[in-house]
């Protein structure tokens, strides 16, 4: 561990490893591209429904062969990507795939054509989820990894803000219809993809101790990831967390409009700060994480855990709030707080496995929190329909604690872990 090195600048870290900001830009525009096809369906769903004579369980149905897509593909893109060094390569291509089906939506025509480019942009969207973290974490020495891994999530932030207002901006401001709109946004996010063209992977482990030669695949993947005590800790936790973020995303925006009568403007407003907040957070909390982590690496899990019980404690707080600003403020606070939790379990999980298994690894973590989300919205009907409001806010605080005490736990097990991971 280098505790001086990751309290010193950014830059000169970078200057003396002869690395430069491009790779983690260059992944954040990849991400910022990835947005633009869930923001023009989610704004633009009415248009689409209407123009493709559908009914709303057939939209439903599918945009659900997206899902579906994304919970395969990471594992079979990190498959692909196991024993050559193509990451890069694969990130720039599954873009460029995600572009072109986000301009083809343009050209469908029913139900069928629809869910066949949903599937392919499911398909490519796997890459954000199983490749672009880990070759952050292959391309950066350790002693800047938390501050890399905060700045890619800060772009993901920024994508929830500049997203819809593209679409927003083409449809309000331009008056164009829904299928030129899904033209535009997809030939900017092809434009957005050819900035990455020059990223390259520097291969597995590059700035990590050497070891044993360590298999790759599924299956080895697995059995490393099952026989590390902090690994089962951080992916039990990324399922509770799953299991939080579900009810979250579902309870906010209707509690604003029933509870505070907020129309879609006010409420649009609301989530713009919000992603601010998120993006704010991300960006101070690097450096603390990298020092965190090189002096006591025990700490981040703390950290996360403390992150995780305020995200519940204050979205439980907001939806039990007597007044609207006390709700907004604790609303603000818990998405400045949620958004630490991805970067910081990431950092955890991605150091702690052979740099081999870091694709399935992510890939594995994705699956948790997706599993996890199925289980927490079985568990927002189930108390919402017995204890109303009070079932929406058990909703989210049980989960969260529980997830903030077993992430919090891989603090015991972390040091030990990565003693041995290290150990040639």
């Amino acid at each position: 561990m280098n505790e001086a090195t990751a309290a010193r600048p950014l830059r000169q870290v970078l200057s003396e490893h002869r690395l430069s900001l491009y790779p983690v830009s260059a992944l954040g525009v990849l991400v910022i591209s990835n947005s633009f096809a869930d923001s023009g369906l989610t704004v633009l769903a009415p248009e689409l429904r209407t123009g493709l004579g559908l009914s709303v369980a057939d939209l439903a149905g599918a945009m659900s062969v997206q899902f579906l897509a994304l919970a395969v593909a990471p594992l079979a893109l990190a498959g692909l990507a196991a024993s050559r060094p193509r990451r890069a390569v694969l990130s720039v291509v599954t873009g460029l795939v995600w572009s072109a089906a986000t301009a083809a939506l343009a050209l469908t025509t029913g139900l069928w054509s629809l869910a066949l480019v949903l599937l392919a942009i499911g398909v490519a969207n796997g890459s954000t989820v199983s490749l672009h973290t880990p070759l952050l974490v292959d391309t950066y020495p350790s002693a800047v990894r938390a501050r890399m891994l905060t700045l890619y999530g800060a772009a993901s932030a920024l994508a929830y803000v500049l997203a819809p207002l593209a679409v927003s901006a083409l449809t309000g401001w331009l008056g164009l219809g829904w299928r030129a709109v899904f033209a535009v946004v997809g030939g900017a996010s092809a434009l957005m993809c050819l900035y990455a063209s020059g990223l390259r992977d520097p291969g597995v482990g590059r700035h990590d101790e050497p070891g044993a030669d360590t298999p790759a695949g599924l299956l080895p993947a697995v059995r490393a990831m099952a026989g590390t005590p902090t690994v089962r800790r951080v992916v039990l936790g990324f399922a509770a967390f799953g299991a939080l973020q579900v009810p979250v995303s579902t309870l906010v925006s209707v509690h604003l409009e029933e509870r505070w009568q907020l129309d879609a403007g006010a409420r649009g407003v609301f989530f713009t700060c919000a992603a601010m907040i998120m993006l704010a957070a991300l960006l101070a909390s690097g450096r603390p994480l990298d020092q965190a982590f090189q002096a006591r690496p025990g700490r981040v899990a703390a950290i996360c855990g403390g992150v995780v019980m305020v995200t519940a404690l204050g979205y439980a707080a907001g939806m039990l709030a007597p007044a609207l600003p006390l709700a907004l403020g604790a609303f603000l606070l818990a998405a400045g707080a949620q958004a630490l939790i991805v970067p910081a379990t990431q950092l955890i999980c991605l150091t702690v496995v052979a740099p081999a298994h870091r694709a399935h690894a992510a890939a594995v973590s994705a699956i948790a929190i997706a599993a996890g989300g199925m289980l927490g919205a079985a568990l927002l009907g189930a108390v919402q329909d017995s204890l109303g409001a009070a079932g929406a806010v058990v909703a989210i605080a049980v989960p969260g604690l529980f997830a903030a005490a077993v992430v919090a736990s891989a603090g015991r097990t972390l040091g030990r872990d990565l003693a041995t991971a290290a150990t040639p």
